[in-house]
């Protein structure tokens, strides 16, 4: 059974991965693959929402908030459902550009050619001409080992017995004996080759002497001129290349401080991308830019003196710097174009982050404006086509938001029109809109382009209610091209789909296909529409509390639904339409209505769905008012001092609006200050503000207050209570046994 069941999970999910392929639209199959996958529960909810591998593909975020849709009717808790399913992914790790062994090779390759070059700099030529180069090969490493330890003995023996300087004095002199050793070679080889004089006749022989003489015996003569001579040379090359071979010195320490900076801050990917100094790294890149383009200038620059006296040894250790000064450049402009590319990739990742998780309230922007701007300064600079326009989309979440408005908002099954409505049935998806709210005002650093998305995103919520001309404005300021008119349609569907009573002024936004559904339903329902304005023009003509509730009893709370949702038709015809007469009527009679409004009707307040939204919340602090100084005033004629208010009493006075606006009116400050909470003590008032505390508009605190103000004077008072009662109890007694004052016939005995 296990396999069977396992067999079919992997056919939904494979079922599911075509649909991807195919880009399809997400199907129920897609949730419910998603789910087989964790058959028990506990661990579906686990943090994060994972599919193992090649299922994960299909797990798009489409089908994650499709998915949290799907589970939200369970009885899974919220918060851990939103948790485990819309939590957002961890961060994937970047690879390094370089990997260590790499970096440091690099380092030991410009250090060896530095040395190599600084040697071949201070080498006079007079080793490579006594020894050459093939000379040197083919010496064995145990002769060089050997004589280097020779020399070390004998010098270490030298400093033992102080001779060091008299052996450094006879080495300055140590010509002068090559030149007796030969002359004295020279004396005895005439002397051994005498028999030969005999064999080639005198005159070849005495010139065979004078060769011997000027070649073998001045031999000292001619090596020591010679390296006079090579010593020359090589002090008017010094002299003439001076300031060239200081100026190579300097290219070699700035080709290792590059390569250092490239391994340093190059090789490496950037771990914290909002804090991370970039404004370093472009100064110190312009600078290592500006010294390779300053040497390769200096270098270059050779007059006539230095091309004779330099050729050979110096001329090729100069190409040579040269040339690793246009190698490095090239690696330099590499390693730069690396990390562009990085920076381009990873500015978007935050933006994944964010949206993909559904609470957003405590998210905030991490790549600040400022840091944003250096980013693109940087990407600008040193990337290629490709990073810049990678980094305008990445950095730029219009986009994304652009491409996820379908997501703003999801069927709610809740909602039941009873007159089959074209539009609304869909609710919106606040935190997912706060999200992007955080985001657009976070990455978006142009002024003009982040207010026009921000305005429609608080359209979008239905916080707005703007033309449209002032849409299309706001679409222009996001400078998306041709994108403009999709984005309008997009936004036209959207508020097609989430119309509401709080909203209908938006249908005046919709596109001409919503606008004739919108015709098309208003006609079918027209009739209805004209008797559901007749019965509420009655009811605003109603200014009592008891004919109120009278009129709404009769008329039922069904039907008045009705009426509610005929109207907001009406009202959304009219709007998209541009008719607006009909509105303006009934608006007039909720605003002379509220005018009139004393406090008697508690019920006023289902009537505010009738006025312009934009003024609900002024109104519903007057009606608040007027409500609560006439139950203040009336404590006298309710039937049940003890309980005042009635469910539309408790609807009022819990209002968010009213909450929200604190500092207009707040339910405590009002009561302590009106008149009758500061007269002499009223049992009426103390049962008022009991039950108050008991229907939560209080915290016991006017209960309190109002004992500790009157716990003085209230014995007293209830002293006077009863000494009154008392009085007229033994008024009543005295007449009830008097006679005389009882009434009727008196009969004596």
């Amino acid at each position: 059974m296990t396999n069977l069941k396992t067999a079919i999970f992997e056919g939904l999910l494979w079922r599911c991965q075509a649909h991807s392929i195919l880009n399809s639209v997400p199907h129920v199959d897609d949730i419910v693959s998603a789910i087989c996958i964790k058959i028990n529960k506990l661990e579906l909810l686990k943090h994060p929402f994972d599919i193992p591998q090649p299922y994960s593909s299909t797990l798009n975020d489409d089908r994650r908030l499709a998915i949290y849709d799907y589970l939200e009717a369970s009885t899974v808790d919220k918060d851990e459902l939103q948790t485990a399913v819309l939590s957002p992914l961890t961060k994937q790790g970047h690879a390094a550009f370089k990997t260590a062994a790499q970096v440091k090779k690099d380092l030991e390759e410009i250090r060896k050619f530095n040395k190599r070059v600084i040697k071949a700099l201070s080498d006079n030529g007079i080793n490579n001409f006594l020894f050459p180069s093939w000379f040197k090969k083919i010496v064995p490493s145990i002769v060089k080992r050997t004589t280097k330890n020779i020399l070390q003995a004998a010098k270490e023996g030298l400093e033992t017995f102080g001779l060091v300087s008299f052996a450094a004095k006879l080495w300055s002199l140590r010509y002068l004996f090559y030149l007796a050793l030969t002359l004295i070679s020279y004396h005895y080889l005439m002397i051994i080759l005498q028999p030969v004089g005999l064999i080639i006749g005198a005159t070849a022989f005495a010139m065979l002497s004078s060769v011997l003489f000027y070649t073998f015996a001045l031999s000292p003569v001619w090596i020591f001129g010679w390296m006079m001579l090579t010593t020359f040379k090589q002090s008017v090359v010094d002299y003439i290349t001076h300031w060239k071979r200081e100026e190579l010195y300097q290219a070699l320490d700035t080709l290792v401080s590059i390569q250092e900076f490239m391994a340093n801050h190059l090789s490496q990917v950037i771990v914290d991308i909002s804090h991370f100094d970039i404004k370093y790294l472009s100064e110190q890149s312009k600078i290592h830019f500006d010294h390779l383009g300053e040497f390769k200038s200096k270098l270059n620059q050779t007059f006539t003196g230095q091309k004779i006296f330099g050729r050979g040894n110096f001329n090729l250790q100069l190409d040579a710097v040269k040339a690793k000064i246009d190698t490095q450049e090239k690696q330099l402009k590499t390693h730069l174009k690396q990390v562009a590319n990085h920076i381009a990739l990873r500015v978007g990742d935050d933006i994944e982050l964010l949206e993909k998780s559904a609470s957003k309230d405590k998210l905030v922007p991490t790549i600040p404006h400022s840091q944003l701007a250096k980013l693109k300064e940087f990407v600008a600079a040193y990337g290629d086509e490709l990073a810049v326009h990678q980094f305008e989309q990445n950095a730029n979440p219009i986009h994304k938001w652009f491409s996820k408005i379908e997501r703003c908002s999801r069927v709610n099954n809740d909602i039941e029109y009873s007159f089959k409505q074209p539009w609304g049935g869909h609710e919106l998806r606040k935190d997912y809109l706060k999200g992007w709210q955080s985001i657009l005002r976070g990455y978006l650093l142009k002024k003009e382009t982040r207010q026009g998305a921000l305005h429609i995103n608080e359209l979008l919520e239905g916080k707005i209610y703007p033309t449209l001309d002032q849409v299309k404005e706001w679409i222009k300021q996001l400078e998306i091209g041709g994108k403009g008119d999709l984005l309008l349609r997009k936004v036209q569907s959207h508020i097609f789909k989430t119309l509401n009573s709080n909203n209908h002024i938006n249908a005046r936004l919709l596109h001409q296909s919503h606008k004739e559904l919108v015709s098309q339903w208003y006609r079918c329902h027209k009739v209805q529409i004209k008797r559901a304005e007749e019965k509420i023009n009655c009811i605003f003509k109603i200014h009592k509390d008891d004919q109120l509730l009278q009129k709404l009893d009769e008329i039922g709370d069904e039907v008045l639904s009705d009426i509610y949702e005929l109207l907001d038709g009406a009202d959304v015809y009219s709007y998209s339409s541009k008719q607006y007469k009909t509105i303006t009527q009934r608006k007039n009679l909720a605003r002379q209505f509220f005018e009139n409004y004393e406090g008697d009707s508690s019920r006023a307040i289902r009537l505010l769905r009738f006025l312009p939204e934009e003024q609900k919340s002024e109104v519903l602090i007057g009606v608040a008012k007027k409500r609560l100084t006439w139950l203040l005033a009336h404590l006298d004629k309710l039937k049940d001092p003890s309980k005042p208010f009635d469910d539309a009493d408790i609807e009022l006075f819990h209002d968010y609006r009213l909450l929200e606006a604190s500092e207009k009116f707040e339910f405590n400050s009002f009561v302590s200050q009106s008149e009758y909470f500061n007269n002499p003590w009223d049992p009426k008032v103390e049962r008022f503000l009991d039950a108050s505390r008991r229907n939560g508009l209080d915290t016991g605190k006017l209960v309190r207050d109002y004992k500790d103000k009157n716990h003085k004077i209230k014995p007293f008072i209830l002293h006077q209570h009863s000494s009154k009662k008392a009085a007229i109890c033994r008024k009543e007694a005295e007449n009830l046994s008097n006679p005389s004052k009882r009434g009727g016939i008196y009969v004596g005995h």
